[in-house]
C-alpha cells in the first residue's frame, strides 16, 4: 500500500466517523454513505492507475472464506430484490440501492484483506480509528454534561442519555463505536511493537498515553450512556480478552521491544493505571455524586425489572414481527430494506396473536436485531449464509489463536476479533450494521483479521490464493466498476434527496407556525374591531365614558367633556394603532406563507423527482396539496377550461402520484357544469380534487414510507370527501326532473358510497395497525377528557368522522361502530393488563347514541345492539369501578394544589415579596381543596352523559361536560387575581403569570382518570337502564 493510498484511507476514516451536519440531513449516516462511496471510487481509480503500470493483464488475490461468504450474502441481497420487483416495483430502487451497497462492502472487504499486508499499515489505520473515537468520546461527554456539541449548537438537556449523539447520531451506536475500539486501545497499551519502522520512543509513549486516555473516556461514555446491550457486549469482550490472553500467551514468541526494558516497564505502569482508573470510573458512576447528578446515572438502574421488562417486550415485538415478515417469502425474503415499510403490517399480526404487546408498540423502522432482520428481508438463504459466516469466523479465530506464533500478532488479532465480537453482540439487540462508522470499523476488523497478513496463502486456513486473467479478470473489473459507480450514484442521489426533503420539511414546519400565528392575529383583529365598535357605541368596558357616567369631582363641565373626548380619542388612537400593527402583521404573514409554501413545494418535489422512493416527501406533499393557495390555483385552471386538473395530470403534485393511484373520479363534473351551469362552481371542483390528490399522495407515500398517521389522515380525508359529495348531492336534488340529471345524481351517489367505503377501510386499518400504545402516543387516547373529545382519542375521532357524513342508524354505520367499540374494548383490556390506564369510552357514546336513534326505526335491532353493548362493556365496567375506588380524589387535589402553591412561593420569592404575604397566598390556594373536592363529588355525571348523548343525536358531537379541563382555567384566574394583589408592576405581573401557567395546566393524571372513570361508570349505568 503506497503512501497516497494510505493517506486516502486515513482521511476517509476521519470523514466517515466525524462527518455530521443536522442542517443538511436528519439522518447522520446519509451523508456518510455518500462520502464512503466517493472514497471507494477514489481508491478504485488509484488502484487502476497503479495496476495499469504493470505489463501483465492479471491479478493475484487472497480470498478467504469470509470474503466468499460475504459475496454469497451480497448475492442473496440482490436475489431478495426480485420479490420487491414483483410485489412493489415502486420501492425496487431503494432495495437495489442497499443490495448494491452490500456488494460494494464485499469488494471493500477483499480490498482490506489484500492491501493491509503489514502490521505498521494496520496499526496506523487502527490508530486513526482510535483518534476518531477520541473525538466522539469527548463530544459525547459535552453532549451529556452540557447539552452542547463540537459539531452542533444544542443537542438536548444535560444529564440526559438521549443527548449523547456526537457525530454518530444515537447513544446506542455512539457507545457501540467506542466499545468496539476498547480492545484496540488495550492492544496499543500493552504491545511492545506496532511494526513502525524508525519510530521514536516518544511516539510509542504518546500512543500509549493517548490509548489510556481514550479507554477511560470511552468507558465513561459507555457508563453514562446506560446502554444495557453495550454493557453486555463490554462484559463479554473483557472476559474473552482475559480468557484467550491467559490461555494462549505462554506459547507465543515474544518480539524484542524496540526500546528494550524501558518500554516494558512503562507498559506495566500504564496497564496498572488502566486497571485502577477503570475501577475508579465504574465506582464513581455507580454512586451518588455530582458527576452522576446524585443518582441520575446508574450502571444497574437500567436493569430495573419494570424498565427491563418493558424494553424487552418492545424488542421481542420487533423480533416477532420479523418472523411474520419471513413467512411472506421464506427462501429469498421480502427484499433487503423492506422491513421499514412492512413493519406496521407485521407488528399488527403479532399483536393480534399476542395482545400483551399493545403497550410497547413503536413505529419501528428497524428490527433491533440484525439477524432477525436478515431473516425477514433475505429469507433462509441470507440468514443461513450469515449463520455459517458467524460459525466459521469463530472456528477461524480459534485456529489463528493457536497458530499465530508472534505474541504481538496474537494481541493485534485478539483485539480486532473482540472488537468485532462487540459489533456482533450489539447486532443482536440493535442495528449497528446499518450505521457508519460502526459498520466500516466492523468490515475493517473482519476483513483484515481474515486477510493476507494473519493468514498468508502459503499456510492459509480456509483461504485461497487466486489469479485472474483474461475474460475472468475483465468480468471482475466490470463488476467492480459497475458496483462502485452505481452505488456512488444511488447514495449521492439519496443524500441530495434528503437534503431537499430537509429544506422542504423545514419550510412546511414554518408554514404550520405561520398558520398558528395568523389565527392568533385574526382573533386579535376581531377583538380590536369589537373594541372599536364598543368604543363608538360607548358600550361594554367603555360604558363609563358616556356623558352621564363620566364624573370627576370639582371639574368644570366644559373641561370634563374635553377630557372625556380626549380620553375616547386616545383609546381610539391606541386601538387603531394596534389594529394597524395586526393588519401589517397579517400582510407579512401572507407574504411569508406564499414564500414558504413555494419553497416547501419546490424542495419536496425535487426530493421525489430525484428519488421517488423518498416516501416522507410524499407525506408532506399530501398536506401541502390542500393549501388554500393551491386550491386557488386549481380553481383558476378550471376556469381556464384545463380539464387535466380532474385527470390528475395538471401540476407537479399530480404528476408525482404513483400511476396505480391516479383517478378521474370527478371528470364528469365538467359535463355536469355544461348541463347545469349553476350546479357546481370551479372552486368546489378544485376543493374536491385537492382532497383526492391528497389521498393519492398519501397512498403513494405508503409504497416507500409506512407511517401510522397516514392511515388516520386517509380516513379523515375520505370522510371529508364523502361529506362534501353528500352535501353536493343534496343541493342538486332538483336535477331529478330528467334522465340526464338523474344520471349525474347517480354518479354522485356512487362516489358517496365509494368514499364512504374508503373511509371505513382506512379507519379499520388505522385501529387494526395501532389499536393501543397511548402510553407512548398520548394523542392516540389522551386522559384529558376535553382533548380526547377534540380529536386526541382515535376511537372517538373515527366515530365522529363517520357521523359527519353517514346517518348513525344505517347498517354500514352500525356495523362499523360495533367493530370500533369492540376493538377499543379489546385494546383497553390488553393495555390495562399491563397497568396502563384504559377507558373504552371513545366509540361508546356514538354507538349508544346510534342505538337510541335506531329505536324509532327498528326497536328489535336497537335492543340487540344495547344488549350486546352491555355484555361487551361489562368487564371494563367492573375493572374501572374497582380502579375508581382505589383513587384518592382528595389526595390528588392536594397534590395539584401543592405543586401550584410551591410554584407560587418560588415565583413570589424571586419578586422579593415578604414571606408573610407569600404564606397568605399559599394558604388561600391550599385552602381551595375542600371546595374543589366538593364540586367534583357533587357532579351529576349521569345528567352530563345524557345531555351529551342527546347532543350527539342532534349532530353536536363535540359537546362535553368536564371538570378537570375547566380546573386549570379557574385556578389560573384565581392565581392571577392573587398575584395582582401583591405584584404592582404590570410587566413583572405579566411575567409571573406566564411563568405559573405551565404549572397550573399540569393537572395530575390521577385527577384526569377520576373524571374519565366517573364518566364511564355513569355511561354504563345509563346503558344498563336503557337495556332493560
Amino acid at each position: 500500500m503506497n503512501k497516497l493510498e494510505e493517506s486516502v484511507l486515513h482521511i476517509s476514516i476521519i470523514v466517515i466517523a466525524l462527518l455530521a451536519n443536522r442542517k443538511i440531513t436528519y439522518e447522520f449516516s446519509v451523508p456518510k454513505y455518500a462520502f464512503i462511496t466517493l472514497f471507494a471510487l477514489l481508491i478504485v481509480i488509484l488502484l487502476l492507475i497503479e495496476w495499469s503500470k504493470k505489463n501483465r493483464f492479471e491479478l493475484s488475490l487472497h480470498l478467504s472464506f469470509a470474503n466468499l461468504l460475504w459475496f454469497i450474502f451480497a448475492a442473496c441481497a440482490l436475489l431478495s430484490t426480485l420479490y420487491v420487483f414483483q410485489n412493489n416495483r415502486f420501492y425496487f430502487r431503494y432495495s437495489i440501492d442497499i443490495a448494491l451497497y452490500t456488494l460494494l462492502t464485499a469488494f471493500m472487504a477483499v480490498y482490506f484483506s489484500n492491501r493491509a499486508r503489514s502490521r505498521d499499515v494496520i496499526t496506523r489505520l487502527l490508530l486513526t480509528f482510535l483518534a476518531s473515537g477520541m473525538v466522539v468520546a469527548i463530544d459525547s461527554l459535552l453532549n451529556f454534561y452540557t447539552g452542547t456539541s463540537i459539531f452542533f449548537e444544542r443537542v438536548g438537556n444535560p444529564f440526559y442519555r438521549g443527548s449523547i449523539r456526537a457525530s454518530v447520531g444515537n447513544v446506542i451506536f455512539v457507545t457501540n463505536y467506542l466499545g468496539m475500539l476498547l480492545p484496540v486501545s488495550i492492544y496499543f497499551i500493552i504491545s511492545n511493537n506496532y511494526g513502525w519502522k524508525n519510530a521514536k520512543k516518544k511516539e510509542y509513549v504518546m500512543v500509549k498515553i493517548f490509548s489510556l486516555v481514550y479507554f477511560l473516556l470511552a468507558l465513561t461514555v459507555i457508563a453514562i450512556g446506560q446502554t444495557r446491550s453495550e454493557y453486555i457486549a463490554l462484559t463479554i469482550m473483557i472476559c474473552l480478552f482475559a480468557f484467550f490472553y491467559l490461555i494462549y500467551r505462554k506459547n507465543k514468541e515474544r518480539e524484542e521491544a524496540p526500546f528494550g526494558g524501558q518500554l516494558k516497564r512503562f507498559n506495566r505502569i500504564i496497564f496498572v493505571l488502566l486497571v485502577i482508573l477503570s475501577i475508579v470510573v465504574l465506582v464513581v458512576y455507580n454512586t451518588d455524586n455530582p458527576l452522576t447528578k446524585y443518582g441520575t446515572v446508574s450502571l444497574f438502574g437500567r436493569f430495573a425489572p419494570e424498565v427491563f421488562a418493558s424494553n424487552a417486550e418492545e424488542r421481542l415485538l420487533a423480533w416477532l414481527s420479523a418472523v411474520e415478515q419471513w413467512k411472506e417469502s421464506k427462501w429469498i425474503g421480502t427484499g433487503i430494506g423492506t422491513y421499514q415499510i412492512l413493519a406496521i403490517e407485521e407488528l399488527a399480526k403479532v399483536m393480534e396473536k399476542h395482545p400483551r404487546f399493545l403497550y410497547v408498540w413503536n413505529n419501528f423502522k428497524r428490527t433491533h436485531n440484525d439477524y432477525f432482520q436478515v431473516l425477514g428481508e433475505m429469507g433462509v438463504l441470507g440468514f443461513s449464509t450469515l449463520v455459517v459466516l458467524g460459525v466459521l469466523l469463530g472456528v477461524y479465530a480459534l485456529n489463528r489463536f493457536k497458530r499465530l506464533q508472534s505474541l504481538e500478532d496474537f494481541l493485534l488479532f485478539l483485539a480486532m476479533s473482540l472488537g468485532f465480537v462487540g459489533f456482533m453482540v450489539q447486532s443482536f439487540f440493535s442495528f449497528p450494521g446499518h450505521l457508519l462508522p460502526n459498520s466500516l470499523l466492523a468490515i475493517f476488523y473482519a476483513s483484515v483479521a481474515t486477510g493476507v497478513y494473519f493468514n498468508p496463502a502459503e499456510n492459509g486456513f480456509l483461504s485461497w490464493k487466486i489469479t485472474l486473467r483474461g475474460f475472468k479478470l475483465a468480468v471482475i473489473l466490470v463488476a467492480v466498476l459497475f458496483t462502485v459507480l452505481s452505488t456512488t450514484y444511488l447514495k449521492w442521489n439519496y443524500f441530495l434527496s434528503e437534503v431537499y426533503f430537509k429544506n422542504g420539511s423545514g419550510s412546511y414546519s414554518f408554514l404550520a407556525n405561520l398558520d398558528s400565528e395568523k389565527n392568533r392575529l385574526e382573533q386579535l383583529e376581531k377583538t380590536l374591531l369589537a373594541r372599536l365598535d364598543e368604543l363608538e357605541n360607548l358600550s361594554g368596558p367603555f360604558v363609563n365614558l358616556r356623558p352621564e357616567n363620566f364624573k370627576i369631582e370639582n371639574l368644570d363641565p366644559v373641561e370634563l367633556e374635553k377630557r372625556r373626548v380626549n380620553q375616547i380619542a386616545s383609546i381610539r388612537n391606541n386601538l387603531v394603532s394596534d389594529l394597524g400593527k395586526v393588519r401589517n402583521g397579517l400582510k407579512e404573514i401572507q407574504q411569508l406563507q406564499q414564500q414558504h409554501s413555494k419553497l416547501a413545494k419546490e424542495n419536496l418535489l425535487k426530493s421525489v423527482r430525484m428519488n421517488h422512493t423518498y416516501g416522507k416527501s410524499y407525506f408532506y406533499l399530501a398536506s401541502l396539496a390542500l393549501r388554500p393557495e393551491r386550491i386557488n390555483e386549481l380553481t383558476g385552471a378550471l376556469k381556464a377550461a384545463k380539464t387535466s386538473v380532474l385527470t390528475q395530470s395538471y401540476d407537479e403534485y399530480q404528476r408525482v402520484i404513483a400511476p396505480q393511484f391516479r383517478s378521474s373520479d370527478l371528470l364528469f363534473l365538467i359535463d355536469l357544469k355544461r348541463y347545469s351551469p349553476n350546479s357546481v362552481d370551479e372552486n368546489t371542483m378544485a376543493y374536491l380534487q385537492a382532497i383526492l390528490d391528497s389521498c393519492a399522495l398519501f397512498k403513494t407515500s405508503l409504497l416507500s414510507f409506512n407511517e401510522r398517521n397516514t392511515y388516520k389522515a386517509l380516513a379523515a380525508r375520505y370522510a371529508t370527501l364523502a361529506g362534501a359529495i353528500k352535501n353536493l348531492r343534496e343541493r342538486l336534488s332538483y336535477l331529478q326532473q330528467d334522465e340526464t340529471g338523474r344520471m349525474f345524481l347517480s354518479k354522485l351517489d356512487g362516489l358517496y358510497e365509494k368514499y364512504g367505503e374508503e373511509f371505513i377501510d382506512w379507519a379499520r386499518g388505522t385501529v387494526y395497525r395501532l389499536p393501543g400504545s397511548w402510553s407512548r402516543y398520548p394523542e392516540w387516547k389522551n386522559p384529558d377528557t376535553l382533548r380526547a373529545v377534540r380529536g386526541e382519542d382515535i376511537y372517538r375521532f373515527l366515530a365522529v368522522q363517520l357521523a359527519s357524513f353517514e346517518p348513525l342508524t344505517s347498517d354500514r354505520a352500525i356495523e362499523f361502530l360495533q367493530y370500533l367499540a369492540r376493538r377499543e374494548i379489546w385494546a383497553c383490556e390488553a393495555m390495562a393488563a399491563k397497568r396502563v390506564w384504559a377507558v373504552p369510552d371513545g366509540a361508546a357514546m356514538v354507538l349508544l347514541a346510534a342505538a337510541h336513534s335506531l329505536k324509532a326505526q327498528d326497536p328489535v335491532l336497537s335492543e340487540q345492539i344495547l344488549k350486546a353493548m352491555q355484555e361487551d362493556y361489562r368487564p371494563s365496567f367492573e375493572r374501572i369501578v374497582t380502579e375508581l375506588q382505589r383513587l384518592d380524589l382528595k389526595k390528588s387535589i392536594d397534590e395539584y394544589l401543592s405543586q401550584v402553591s410551591n410554584a407560587i412561593e418560588r415565583i413570589l420569592s424571586e419578586e422579593d415579596i415578604p414571606s408573610v404575604r407569600i404564606k397568605s397566598v399559599r394558604s388561600i390556594v391550599e385552602g381551595l381543596s375542600d371546595q374543589i373536592e366538593s364540586q367534583f363529588k357533587s357532579a351529576n355525571w349521569k345528567i352530563a352523559i345524557d345531555n351529551e348523548l342527546a347532543a350527539i343525536q342532534n349532530g353536536e358531537v363535540n359537546k362535553v361536560h368536564t371538570l378537570v379541563s375547566d380546573l386549570p382555567n379557574a385556578m389560573f384566574n384565581e392565581v392571577q387575581r392573587l398575584f395582582a394583589n401583591v405584584i404592582k408592576d404590570q410587566d413583572r405581573l405579566n411575567q409571573a403569570v406566564q411563568e405559573i401557567k405551565s404549572v397550573v395546566n399540569s393537572v395530575p393524571l390521577a385527577l384526569k382518570l377520576w373524571e374519565r372513570y366517573s364518566r364511564f361508570v355513569a355511561f354504563y349505568t345509563i346503558l344498563e337502564e336503557v337495556s332493560r
